[in-house]
């Protein structure tokens, strides 16, 4: 009885997790969702947006350990 519930209970927190997400990405406006994604995660607290970093290269050549 007490696996029954706590599945039960695991899954409603899911269930409310998701469901809070979907209102979150429905109700806020398009305009505000733009301006985040310009701004990136820490939007508002510059006066102009950031430049973006660029990518670090990979080096695609093996260097003989695993460790």
């Amino acid at each position: 009885m007490f696996a029954l519930l706590s599945v039960t209970y695991v899954l409603l927190a899911v269930l409310f997790g998701g469901y809070s997400t979907y209102l979150l990405a429905t109700l806020i406006p398009e305009d505000v969702l733009e301006q985040a994604s310009r701004n990136g995660r820490f939007a508002g607290l510059y006066d102009s947006p950031m430049e973006h970093a660029t990518p670090a290269t990979a080096d695609a050549t093996a260097s003989g350990s695993a460790l």
